[in-house]
């Protein structure tokens, strides 16, 4: 259904607090990148709220101010189960995790699609990694992202799939895709109450 996401949990424990700073400087940048990848119905919602709505919205200025003063043994910033990057999971210690939420998301039975936004939200987490200071910006179209994913070495395996995301999630294709999955699942709804109505009318008879 068309309200119902795709929630990512990555294990950042191993990020200190200038890195956790860069990886929501680098979501921030990069959400309107992100909300193009998924269809339209995902953007904006009330379980999905953008981080660019906490930091310049009424309580902008606070969290701001948090940010600049956040560190590992107080992530005091974003707790909000329904932002779309979260640190709602990160103070659970069960299995020693601690754990982001990504909700950008939307849901789908495309194993390829699924697998492809996971590895672009590990590349972002991973490059958070490894750049310096990284401060929000203005530019997070698309081909920004490309841009950025292009001159960043995270020495990790997700590196050699780069080409390959950036060219799945280019804009015209993303809107081919979806006008193509929401259709299927139309017509698979439009399928399943045929069926009810079929099976109701045979109990009549």
């Amino acid at each position: 259904p068309s309200e119902t996401g795709l929630h990512v949990h990555i294990d950042i424990r191993d990020l200190n607090s200038d890195q956790i700073k860069n990886l929501i400087n680098l979501f921030r940048t990069f959400e309107p990148a992100l909300q193009d990848i998924q269809h339209p119905r995902r953007r904006e919602n009330s379980w999905c709220r953008t981080l660019h709505s906490y930091f310049e919205g009424r309580e902008g200025a606070t969290h701001r101010e948090r940010l600049e003063t956040l560190s590992t043994s107080n992530i005091n910033l974003l707790h909000d189960h329904y932002a779309a990057m979260n640190f709602g999971r990160y103070n659970e210690t069960q299995n020693g995790r601690k754990t982001i939420e990504i909700r950008y998301g939307a849901a789908s039975v495309r194993g390829r699609k699924v697998i492809n936004w996971m590895q672009v939200l590990t590349f972002l987490v991973e490059a958070s990694k490894v750049v310096e200071n990284y401060q929000y910006n203005t530019c997070g179209s698309l081909e920004d992202l490309a841009e950025f994913m292009m001159s960043i070495e995270t020495g990790t395996w997700l590196d050699r799939r780069r080409r390959n995301l950036i060219a799945w999630m280019n804009r015209r294709h993303q809107q081919l895709y979806h006008r193509r999955e929401w259709r299927e699942a139309r017509d698979a709804q439009r399928a399943a109450e045929t069926t009810i109505i079929e099976d109701e009318a045979s109990e009549v008879i």
